[in-house]
């Protein structure tokens, strides 16, 4: 093909977390230019660079293993396009690993994984995810647990997956909301990281007429 699409993965840390959505995609812009790299451009009265981050966070959250695609016209070798964009980078935002995708591919976010502080004051165990899990009280807001895949805690520290879906899906702080019983807006200070995006590869579609998909697992997942 005439273009390579390269899936990024990066860490967001520190100063970073307060980084919006868009000032995330404004900031790999401005990183693809001083880099020099051949991004393929959208068409139209005013082109951007083809780059997508595939799950979008809310500010102040520290993410372990996101996930950046962006296409490149000529193509680029993943290693070398990796090298160049990373040392174009601020500090806070590091690129863990870089892979060229089959032609035709194209990832679909499939579940986000995430940990968090639990408030000091009382103590926490398996049976308070138990008892979350299993009460029947309606919830104050919307019923988070239906997107549960995983719930654990250990010490003070709440991990739980939420499965992406297009009906909608909750953020890290309505689950933590729900488990804590308020609202989101009266939670208290919390720490929040995002630790894994797991993505689903489409297959291109062969001449056969058939199609796999592939899970992909974030092997490249930082603890």
């Amino acid at each position: 093909m005439s273009f390579s699409r390269v899936l990024f993965r990066f860490a967001k840390k520190g100063e970073a977390r307060h980084l919006s959505h868009r000032d995330l995609m404004r900031l790999f812009e401005r990183a693809l230019r001083r880099a020099g790299l051949p991004a393929r451009m959208s068409q139209g009265f005013n082109p951007h660079p083809r780059l997508s981050i595939l799950a979008a966070l809310a500010v102040g959250i520290e993410a372990e293993d996101e996930a950046l695609m962006l296409d490149f016209e000529p193509p680029v070798p993943a290693p070398e396009a990796r090298e160049r964009l990373a040392a174009q980078l601020p500090q806070g935002i590091a690129l863990r690993s870089a892979e060229t995708l089959p032609e035709g591919a194209r990832p679909r976010v499939e579940a986000a994984a995430y940990e968090a502080e639990l408030p000091e004051g009382r103590p926490w165990a398996a049976g308070d995810v138990a008892r979350f899990l299993a009460s029947e009280e309606r919830q104050r807001n919307r019923d988070v647990r239906p997107a549960l895949r995983a719930m654990a805690i250990e010490g003070r520290r709440l991990s739980f997956e939420l499965a992406v879906a297009d009906s909608g899906t909750p953020n890290a702080l309505e689950v933590l909301a729900a488990f804590l019983g308020c609202e989101p807006a009266a939670l208290p200070p919390i720490p929040v990281r995002r630790t894994q995006v797991r993505l689903a590869l489409a297959q291109p579609r062969h001449a056969s007429g058939t199609a796999g998909t592939k899970c992909r697992e974030g092997n490249e997942h930082a603890t």
